[in-house]
């Protein structure tokens, strides 16, 4: 076959498709047709001029559609608006009605409180003359019967406390042990007893083996102090059946230089002579002087911890004060002062066998305390807690009993703590991070830098120039001082 005829056939194929798809299209078109054919109308008018009338009608209509479409849409939005103010004015009375039951309950707490303000009124004003006296009295019995070492306050939040002048911490009176509770009993009886019977006459004291279970030293400060009431024209009567505590009195008696105590037999038991004799009773040992002892060595014996920097200045020792004199901290000791806080008993009355001029060097040296104390703790931070550390979220069981330890050592130099958990055994360093930028946000860890020794001197200087100007303390011996806090605290 020629080409010519090859070419002619593609050409006949390519009409005859041409042919099927237009008589497909057809055949679509024709269906469309009578599908709209169906759809009309049957009276729709079939000349012109009906036709264009019919749409004349249709335009017309639509556009009614629109205008209706329009006021069914600004219908829907009033009855809406309606609606809503229904509902805000059902909001305003259920307001208004809300608001006058609150004003009524209002006037009610109010009339109650008031209530409650004239009975506290009424309870305040019967006892303003007495709550003072007693609580002074109490106060003062208390720290005679401690030694000078409790004090009775009162705490907004807690009520009653004791203050421990050793270490600067109030204790709730039922963390205190059961020898200073029965002290604190007494001392706030004792106290009752002397306001009642005003002072023309003394009402007998009748106790019943108070201090069958305080040890000796309790019973010694006790026993003196009721030993002095009985001196001083108040009966005492002391009821006793264990043969070792009558023989404590008897001991008590003869060592503060009051006459044998009359014993008296009740019941129809054995004699005093047929009971089992007493074990031997002494009073406590009187405190050792300091001897060859250093200021560090003799605040030791006395049973005083060593301070460290984020110490209560008020905690400060009083033979680490008085380190170059001594035998004042060793008379201040016999009088039951051992801290710096104590000195201001002195100032309430208590008697005290030292000089005036070494009690204002002693007050003076505190106050420098405070201030070296205040200085060395810049750059710093503060005293570093477990409670702290553990705070931090990174403490793991694996590290825990290590970093106990460490945090134990370093309390008073928290950056040396971060770095020697920094240097602990496959410890990472980014946990190290973490620690110290979370004792940074709770204060613990002072990014400043720490003030150099001489800026702690003149600092000090400024805040004693009134001591200097009078001549209590010298600014040789104010150098001095600051250097010797600073071995102490180990800065």
């Amino acid at each position: 076959m020629a080409v010519e005829d090859i070419g002619s056939l593609v050409l006949q194929e390519q009409r005859r498709d041409d042919a099927r798809r237009l008589d497909d299209e057809r055949r679509d078109l024709q269906r469309g047709i009578e599908a709209a054919d169906s759809e009309l109308p049957t009276d729709l008018p079939t000349d012109e001029a009906a036709l264009g009338a019919e749409v004349v009608r249709l335009k017309a209509l639509a556009a009614d559609q629109q205008r209706l479409q329009e006021e069914l849409a600004g219908t829907k939005v009033a009855i809406r608006q309606a609606t809503e103010g229904r509902s805000i004015q059902a909001a305003i009375a259920k307001r208004d009605t809300g608001l006058d039951e609150l004003v009524a309950a209002r006037d009610a707490q109010l009339q109650a409180r008031a209530g409650e303000a004239l009975i506290s009124w009424l309870r305040a004003a019967s006892a303003r003359d007495d709550a003072p006296h007693l609580l002074e009295r109490a106060r003062s019995w208390f720290l005679r019967f401690t030694k000078q070492r409790y004090e009775l306050r009162v705490d907004e939040a807690a009520g009653f406390v004791a203050f421990d002048m050793f270490s600067q911490r109030l204790q709730r009176l039922s963390e205190l042990s059961d020898g200073t509770r029965i002290q604190l009993l007494l001392a706030a009886r004792l106290a009752f007893i002397e306001h009642v019977e005003g002072t023309e006459t003394r009402t007998p004291l009748f106790l019943d083996e108070i201090l069958a279970t305080t040890d000796r030293e309790r019973f010694s400060a006790i026993a003196q102090a009721v030993l002095e009431l009985a001196g001083d024209g108040r009966q005492v009567f002391y009821a006793v059946a264990d043969p070792a505590e009558a023989a404590a009195w008897r001991v008590a008696a003869d060592a503060g230089g009051f006459g044998a105590p009359q014993t008296v037999e009740l019941g129809g038991g054995d004699t005093i002579q047929q009971w089992t004799p007493a074990p031997t009773f002494e009073p406590p040992p009187p405190l050792p002087p300091p001897g060859s002892l250093d200021a560090a060595a003799y605040a030791a014996a006395l049973g005083l911890p060593r301070p460290g920097l984020h110490c209560s200045p008020g905690a400060w020792p009083l033979p680490l004060l008085m380190f170059d004199r001594l035998e004042v901290a060793h008379v201040m000791a016999q009088a039951g002062l051992r801290t710096a806080e104590q000195l201001s008993l002195i100032e309430r009355g208590l008697t005290v066998a030292v000089k005036a001029e070494d009690l204002e060097l002693a007050r003076a040296r505190a106050r420098l305390v405070e201030l070296v104390l205040d200085g060395l703790r810049l750059g710093r931070g503060q005293r570093l807690t477990w409670v702290a550390v553990a705070g931090s979220g990174i403490v793991t069981s694996a590290y825990e009993d290590a970093m106990r330890e460490l945090a134990a050592e370093h309390a008073d130099t928290p950056n040396a703590f971060v770095e020697a958990v920094r240097r602990l055994p496959r410890f990472r360093g980014r946990k190290a991070d973490e620690l110290r930028e979370h004792l940074i946000e709770v204060g613990i860890v002072d990014e400043g830098e720490p003030l150099e020794p001489v800026a702690v001197v003149e600092r000090a200087l400024v805040g004693v120039r009134d001591e200097i100007a009078a001549g209590t303390l010298r600014a040789a011996e104010v150098e001095a001082f600051v250097r010797f806090i600073e071995d102490v605290v180990e800065v």
